[in-house]
Protein backbone atom coordinates (compact mmCIF):
# COMPACT_ATOMS: atom_id res chain seq x y z
CA UNK A 1 0.00 0.00 0.00
CA UNK A 2 1.47 3.74 -1.02
CA UNK A 3 0.26 6.78 -1.54
CA UNK A 4 0.31 8.19 -5.07
CA UNK A 5 1.18 11.74 -4.22
CA UNK A 6 -0.82 14.84 -5.56
CA UNK A 7 0.95 15.89 -9.48
CA UNK A 8 0.69 19.72 -8.81
CA UNK A 9 2.05 22.32 -6.79
CA UNK A 10 0.24 24.54 -4.65
CA UNK A 11 1.39 28.00 -3.19
CA UNK A 12 0.15 27.35 -0.47
CA UNK A 13 -0.63 30.61 2.32
CA UNK A 14 -0.97 29.28 5.73
CA UNK A 15 -0.71 30.82 9.14
CA UNK A 16 2.01 28.95 11.43
CA UNK A 17 0.74 25.94 13.53
CA UNK A 18 2.79 24.69 16.57
CA UNK A 19 1.27 21.48 16.02
CA UNK A 20 2.48 20.93 12.36
CA UNK A 21 0.86 17.81 10.95
CA UNK A 22 -0.59 17.67 7.73
CA UNK A 23 -3.43 15.97 5.66
CA UNK A 24 -4.69 15.67 2.54
CA UNK A 25 -7.98 13.96 1.33
CA UNK A 26 -7.38 10.34 -0.66
CA UNK A 27 -9.26 8.32 -3.57
CA UNK A 28 -8.87 4.77 -3.70
CA UNK A 29 -6.77 3.70 -6.28
CA UNK A 30 -7.05 -0.22 -6.92
CA UNK A 31 -4.58 -1.33 -3.52
CA UNK A 32 -3.29 2.50 -3.30
CA UNK A 33 -4.28 5.84 -2.41
CA UNK A 34 -4.12 8.73 -4.76
CA UNK A 35 -3.93 12.35 -3.05
CA UNK A 36 -6.51 14.55 -4.70
CA UNK A 37 -4.35 17.77 -3.49
CA UNK A 38 -1.26 18.71 -1.92
CA UNK A 39 -0.50 18.42 2.09
CA UNK A 40 -2.20 21.10 4.10
CA UNK A 41 -1.63 22.30 7.50
CA UNK A 42 -5.07 24.28 7.87
CA UNK A 43 -8.15 22.18 7.54
CA UNK A 44 -10.16 25.06 6.69
CA UNK A 45 -9.16 23.85 3.00
CA UNK A 46 -12.03 20.92 2.84
CA UNK A 47 -14.88 23.22 3.61
CA UNK A 48 -14.32 24.56 -0.73
CA UNK A 49 -13.18 20.66 -1.36
CA UNK A 50 -16.64 19.42 -0.05
CA UNK A 51 -18.66 22.29 -1.01
CA UNK A 52 -17.49 21.40 -4.75
CA UNK A 53 -17.90 17.69 -4.67
CA UNK A 54 -21.56 18.05 -3.11
CA UNK A 55 -22.25 21.19 -4.73
CA UNK A 56 -21.51 21.11 -8.73
CA UNK A 57 -22.78 24.31 -8.81
CA UNK A 58 -20.68 26.17 -6.16
CA UNK A 59 -17.53 28.72 -7.89
CA UNK A 60 -14.51 27.36 -6.83
CA UNK A 61 -11.88 29.70 -6.65
CA UNK A 62 -8.45 29.35 -5.25
CA UNK A 63 -8.05 30.27 -1.69
CA UNK A 64 -4.86 31.20 0.49
CA UNK A 65 -2.92 28.96 -2.15
CA UNK A 66 -5.12 26.09 -2.41
CA UNK A 67 -5.68 24.91 -5.75
CA UNK A 68 -7.86 21.96 -5.99
CA UNK A 69 -8.46 20.52 -9.43
CA UNK A 70 -12.70 19.06 -8.80
CA UNK A 71 -12.93 17.76 -12.27
CA UNK A 72 -9.79 15.68 -12.14
CA UNK A 73 -9.57 14.70 -8.61
CA UNK A 74 -13.57 14.39 -8.10
CA UNK A 75 -13.55 13.33 -4.54
CA UNK A 76 -14.65 9.40 -3.46
CA UNK A 77 -17.33 10.14 -0.80
CA UNK A 78 -17.97 6.50 -0.17
CA UNK A 79 -15.88 6.71 2.78
CA UNK A 80 -13.81 9.41 4.62
CA UNK A 81 -10.01 8.88 3.77
CA UNK A 82 -7.26 11.24 4.90
CA UNK A 83 -3.72 10.64 4.69
CA UNK A 84 -1.81 11.58 7.89
CA UNK A 85 1.65 13.26 7.86
CA UNK A 86 3.17 13.63 11.45
CA UNK A 87 6.15 15.83 12.69
CA UNK A 88 8.16 13.11 13.66
CA UNK A 89 7.89 9.34 14.60
CA UNK A 90 7.14 9.92 18.00
CA UNK A 91 3.97 11.96 17.26
CA UNK A 92 3.19 9.16 15.43
CA UNK A 93 3.30 6.58 17.44
CA UNK A 94 1.67 9.07 20.32
CA UNK A 95 -1.19 8.97 17.71
CA UNK A 96 -1.50 5.18 17.35
CA UNK A 97 -1.87 4.78 21.30
CA UNK A 98 -4.95 7.43 21.12
CA UNK A 99 -6.25 5.73 18.54
CA UNK A 100 -8.88 3.95 20.90
CA UNK A 101 -9.63 7.36 21.95
CA UNK A 102 -11.00 8.40 18.18
CA UNK A 103 -13.27 4.53 18.27
CA UNK A 104 -14.68 5.50 21.39
CA UNK A 105 -15.97 8.91 19.27
CA UNK A 106 -17.16 6.37 16.91
CA UNK A 107 -18.38 4.06 19.04
CA UNK A 108 -20.54 6.86 20.55
CA UNK A 109 -22.00 8.10 17.03
CA UNK A 110 -22.74 4.32 16.32
CA UNK A 111 -20.82 4.89 12.76
CA UNK A 112 -18.13 2.83 10.67
CA UNK A 113 -14.82 2.28 13.31
CA UNK A 114 -11.95 4.22 12.08
CA UNK A 115 -9.16 1.93 10.30
CA UNK A 116 -5.46 3.24 10.26
CA UNK A 117 -3.21 1.80 7.96
CA UNK A 118 0.41 2.68 8.51
CA UNK A 119 2.23 4.25 5.40
CA UNK A 120 5.71 4.62 6.89
CA UNK A 121 6.98 6.10 10.14
CA UNK A 122 5.51 9.68 9.77
CA UNK A 123 2.53 8.72 7.32
CA UNK A 124 -0.82 7.27 7.99
CA UNK A 125 -4.03 6.92 5.63
CA UNK A 126 -6.80 7.25 8.20
CA UNK A 127 -10.63 5.51 6.60
CA UNK A 128 -13.38 6.65 8.59
CA UNK A 129 -17.39 6.69 8.43
CA UNK A 130 -18.62 8.93 5.30
CA UNK A 131 -20.67 10.90 7.84
CA UNK A 132 -17.40 12.12 8.60
CA UNK A 133 -17.91 14.46 5.21
CA UNK A 134 -21.42 15.02 5.25
CA UNK A 135 -21.20 18.53 6.79
CA UNK A 136 -18.39 21.20 6.24
CA UNK A 137 -18.92 20.68 10.43
CA UNK A 138 -18.22 17.50 10.55
CA UNK A 139 -14.75 17.40 8.82
CA UNK A 140 -14.01 20.23 10.97
CA UNK A 141 -14.45 18.25 14.49
CA UNK A 142 -13.29 15.01 13.05
CA UNK A 143 -10.18 16.31 12.18
CA UNK A 144 -9.97 18.49 15.24
CA UNK A 145 -10.11 14.95 16.74
CA UNK A 146 -7.37 13.27 14.96
CA UNK A 147 -4.96 16.38 15.69
CA UNK A 148 -5.98 16.09 19.34
CA UNK A 149 -5.08 12.12 19.40
CA UNK A 150 -1.89 13.13 18.28
CA UNK A 151 -1.10 15.21 21.52
CA UNK A 152 -1.95 12.15 23.78
CA UNK A 153 -5.38 13.38 24.55
CA UNK A 154 -6.31 10.24 26.05
CA UNK A 155 -4.52 11.11 28.81
CA UNK A 156 -5.14 14.75 29.78
CA UNK A 157 -7.38 16.48 31.74
CA UNK A 158 -8.72 20.25 30.88
CA UNK A 159 -6.09 21.42 33.37
CA UNK A 160 -3.04 19.44 31.76
CA UNK A 161 -4.29 19.73 28.13
CA UNK A 162 -4.30 24.06 28.49
CA UNK A 163 -0.71 23.36 29.99
CA UNK A 164 0.32 21.56 26.62
CA UNK A 165 3.06 23.31 24.88
CA UNK A 166 4.51 22.62 21.69
CA UNK A 167 8.05 24.68 21.16
CA UNK A 168 6.86 26.68 23.88
CA UNK A 169 3.57 27.33 21.71
CA UNK A 170 0.09 26.32 22.91
CA UNK A 171 -1.49 24.62 20.10
CA UNK A 172 -4.47 25.77 17.78
CA UNK A 173 -6.30 22.97 18.65
CA UNK A 174 -5.98 23.40 22.37
CA UNK A 175 -7.35 26.91 22.20
CA UNK A 176 -10.54 25.51 20.33
CA UNK A 177 -11.37 23.34 23.17
CA UNK A 178 -10.71 25.96 25.60
CA UNK A 179 -12.84 28.50 23.58
CA UNK A 180 -15.50 26.16 23.07
CA UNK A 181 -15.16 24.76 27.04
CA UNK A 182 -14.50 20.98 27.77
CA UNK A 183 -18.44 20.53 28.06
CA UNK A 184 -19.24 21.60 24.73
CA UNK A 185 -16.97 19.99 23.07
CA UNK A 186 -17.70 16.69 24.68
CA UNK A 187 -21.21 17.06 23.54
CA UNK A 188 -20.18 18.08 20.17
CA UNK A 189 -18.46 14.55 20.14
CA UNK A 190 -21.47 12.30 21.20
CA UNK A 191 -23.43 14.12 18.90
CA UNK A 192 -21.97 13.95 15.33
CA UNK A 193 -24.67 11.75 14.24
CA UNK A 194 -27.20 14.68 15.18
CA UNK A 195 -25.29 17.13 13.77
CA UNK A 196 -25.01 15.25 10.12
CA UNK A 197 -29.09 14.84 10.22
CA UNK A 198 -29.57 18.86 10.40
CA UNK A 199 -30.77 20.37 7.51
CA UNK A 200 -29.00 22.80 5.47
CA UNK A 201 -29.47 23.65 1.73
CA UNK A 202 -25.46 23.51 1.46
CA UNK A 203 -22.42 21.25 3.44
CA UNK A 204 -21.04 24.26 4.90
CA UNK A 205 -24.52 24.68 7.24
CA UNK A 206 -25.73 27.84 4.73
CA UNK A 207 -29.05 28.43 2.94
CA UNK A 208 -27.60 30.50 0.28
CA UNK A 209 -24.66 30.07 -2.29
CA UNK A 210 -21.57 31.56 -0.46
CA UNK A 211 -18.06 32.54 -2.25
CA UNK A 212 -15.19 30.49 -1.53
CA UNK A 213 -13.51 33.13 0.92
CA UNK A 214 -16.86 33.12 2.92
CA UNK A 215 -16.83 29.07 2.81
CA UNK A 216 -13.35 28.93 4.41
CA UNK A 217 -13.59 31.68 6.67
CA UNK A 218 -16.71 30.65 8.07
CA UNK A 219 -17.69 27.15 8.12
CA UNK A 220 -16.10 25.47 11.05
CA UNK A 221 -17.05 25.12 14.46
CA UNK A 222 -15.39 28.03 15.68
CA UNK A 223 -17.61 30.47 13.44
CA UNK A 224 -20.73 28.27 15.10
CA UNK A 225 -19.66 28.91 18.66
CA UNK A 226 -19.69 32.90 17.71
CA UNK A 227 -23.13 32.96 15.89
CA UNK A 228 -24.35 31.00 18.89
CA UNK A 229 -22.85 33.65 21.42
CA UNK A 230 -23.27 36.94 19.34
CA UNK A 231 -26.42 37.87 17.06
CA UNK A 232 -24.85 38.14 13.95
CA UNK A 233 -26.67 40.49 11.29
CA UNK A 234 -27.55 38.71 8.07
CA UNK A 235 -26.16 35.08 9.51
CA UNK A 236 -26.37 32.51 6.75
CA UNK A 237 -26.14 29.71 9.49
CA UNK A 238 -28.57 30.48 11.02
CA UNK A 239 -31.04 27.19 10.30
CA UNK A 240 -27.72 25.34 11.10
CA UNK A 241 -27.12 27.48 14.29
CA UNK A 242 -31.16 26.77 15.53
CA UNK A 243 -30.30 23.40 15.46
CA UNK A 244 -27.35 22.75 17.79
CA UNK A 245 -28.16 24.83 20.39
CA UNK A 246 -29.16 22.45 22.25
CA UNK A 247 -25.96 20.14 20.95
CA UNK A 248 -23.98 23.31 22.47
CA UNK A 249 -25.75 23.31 25.95
CA UNK A 250 -22.58 21.28 27.68
CA UNK A 251 -24.40 18.20 28.51
CA UNK A 252 -22.93 15.17 27.85
CA UNK A 253 -22.97 11.44 28.74
CA UNK A 254 -18.89 10.08 27.54
CA UNK A 255 -16.02 12.57 29.10
CA UNK A 256 -14.35 12.67 25.85
CA UNK A 257 -12.06 15.04 27.65
CA UNK A 258 -12.12 14.76 31.58
CA UNK A 259 -12.72 17.83 33.42
CA UNK A 260 -10.97 17.26 36.28
CA UNK A 261 -8.44 14.35 38.13
CA UNK A 262 -9.92 11.46 39.30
Amino acid sequence: MKLIPYPHSMGLGEAFQANSMKFAFLNPAGDDFQMIHSWVQCREYFNELLMKNHHPEFQYNTTYGFDYRHTEFPLDMSATRIAIKFMNDAQQKTFMENLHWIHSIDEANNCDRTIVHVIDNITVVVVASKMWIQKCLLTNIFTLALKLAALDISKHTTQSLLNLRIRDNTPSEVTYVQTLTVPVFNSLLENCTVIAELPSKYVDGAETLRGSGQVHAYSGVMYLKQCMQKAITSNPLKELVKGLKTTFQGKYKTAFIKEASV
